[in-house]
């Protein structure tokens, strides 16, 4: 018997197994299902692939920001900063203006330089008929003695600030402290013999006789320098020194900024009131 099945009842029997839920038997062209199985795989290595080098959004976004934070910070640091700029120029303009205040000249004390003021103060030596005067401006200071008899000293030589430390040509040493106001004086008298003698002196307004007179020139052919104390209660000693003589001034007529006297030998002579050291 020939057991070969045709192809009509091998379709049937196909049906029949695909009605019971068998899944079909299909002949199938040799290489094709290794070849699908390739494709399958390379897609999944492209996909991968794409997910491993396509550029991530999210960490670009993270290193824009960075960037962006780090650019704000080196700006702040390297901008110049408008607060210590200010406080610099208003420490500036303190220290000129401080400056200003150090080098300016100061009015008051430019004018008594200008004008050279002049102080005159006129006193007694203590337990003596010496009188003396001192006439002192900012630099210089001249002094004189005079007890209107025997003895006449005149003294010239600079100012240190209210300190005087002059020596006369008859090598009397004279020492005074000037008042800040200069309205007095105090000081001391180192004679050659070795006597300290203590004065003291009031100033002289210049409204009134009191201050020193002096005159210096020639009479009936002498050369002679003459000096007057007077204090503003109108006593008053001088002498004119000529030659080797000394001649008292016994009296004097007192005039605008100046008297007159007669001196025996010399006439009458004329001196003015001392203004300058």
């Amino acid at each position: 018997m020939d057991r070969r099945i045709a192809p009509t009842g091998l379709l049937l029997l196909a049906l029949a197994l695909a009605a019971a839920g068998c899944g079909a038997i299909l002949p199938t062209t040799p290489g094709t299902s290794s070849r699908a199985a390739a494709t399958q795989t390379r897609a999944a290595e492209l996909a991968q692939l794409a997910t491993l080098t396509a550029p991530t959004a999210t960490p670009n976004a993270v290193a824009t920001q960075t960037r962006t934070a780090e650019l704000a910070q080196l700006a702040t640091l390297t901008a110049p900063t408008p607060t210590p700029n200010a406080v610099a120029t208003q420490t500036r303009t303190a220290e000129v203006a401080q400056l200003a205040t150090f080098t300016a000249a100061t009015p008051t004390v430019a004018r008594a330089e200008a004008t050279g003021a002049v102080t005159t103060s006129v006193g007694r030596v203590a337990n003596t008929e010496i009188l003396i005067a001192l006439v002192s401006d900012a630099k210089r200071t001249t002094a004189y003695i005079c007890d209107g008899a025997t003895s006449a000293q005149w003294f010239s030589g600079s100012l240190t600030g209210n300190s005087i430390d002059l020596l006369s040509d008859e090598g009397t040493h004279l020492t005074a402290t000037l008042a800040p106001d200069r309205k007095q004086a105090s000081g001391m008298l180192m004679t050659p013999d070795g006597r300290a003698l203590s004065f003291s002196t009031v100033v002289a307004p210049g409204n009134d006789r009191a201050g020193l007179y002096s005159a210096t020139g020639t009479a009936n052919g002498q050369n002679f320098v003459m000096g007057v104390i007077v204090l503003a209660s109108g006593e008053f000693r001088g002498i004119v020194e000529h030659g080797e003589s000394l001649t008292p001034v016994a009296n004097a007529t007192f005039g605008a900024n100046g008297l007159t006297a007669t001196v025996t030998g010399l006439g009458t002579l004329t001196a003015q009131r001392v203004t300058t050291p």
